[in-house]
């Protein structure tokens, strides 16, 4: 594949890739790959989550994530966001669970995350990393404008939460994440074709 061919695969009018899998399945890898994989300078694909908002407000608070009282930003400044979610018994992730499941959407409403991702694409082409709800998956497939890829990946797994629980069987295309990013990304790129032509 050559980066930014996008057009010869996504019509102008299919504006939205989203990436959905247990925790470690690579979303946030392979998302960011294949954002780059079809921009070019004049029509750029950007990496966007719809989640973005509750990593925000987690710096802001800073809380502490580990049983020796260090907190969150200096963990995410160590080893990365997605290391530090998974660090300390998967704590991080709790939390983030806890503040967009519990204490978001649970008091302003379940789309809450959505508009604001909404509002934030107008306008342009992303690829998503965080597709977790089917709420997520109807909005981002709504009238063709998009579609959502389940990436499958050995020992990659739920637990249990709502997030974490969402049928495969709802995304457009399942694609197996077990090899190098470039192969993965051409797959999803070959299996994303496909699922277009079939719906024409």
């Amino acid at each position: 594949m050559v980066s930014g061919m996008a057009d010869q695969i996504f019509p102008a009018a299919v504006t939205k890739l989203g990436f959905a899998g247990y925790a470690g399945s690579g979303k946030s890898t392979v998302a960011a790959a294949t954002a780059a994989e079809l921009s070019c300078p004049n029509a750029p694909w950007e990496l966007e989550s719809i989640a973005g908002p509750l990593r925000t407000m987690l710096a802001a608070m800073d809380p502490i994530v580990s049983p020796d009282g260090r907190r969150w930003n200096d963990v995410v400044d160590e080893i990365g966001y997605s290391a530090a979610k998974a660090a300390f018994g998967g704590e991080g992730r709790r939390l983030l669970q806890r503040l967009g499941s519990d204490a978001l959407r649970g008091v302003t409403g379940e789309r809450t995350l959505l508009d604001l991702f909404e509002a934030r694409a107008v306008g342009r082409r992303v690829v998503v990393d965080d597709v977790r709800l089917p709420i997520e998956v109807e909005a981002l497939c709504a009238d063709g404008r998009g579609l959502v890829v389940w990436l499958e990946r050995a020992g990659a797994g739920s637990d249990g939460h709502v997030t974490e629980s969402l049928d495969p069987r709802l995304c457009t295309v399942r694609v197996a994440n077990d090899g190098p990013v470039a192969e993965t990304v051409a797959a999803v790129l070959s299996a994303a074709a496909g699922a277009l032509l079939a719906a024409a």
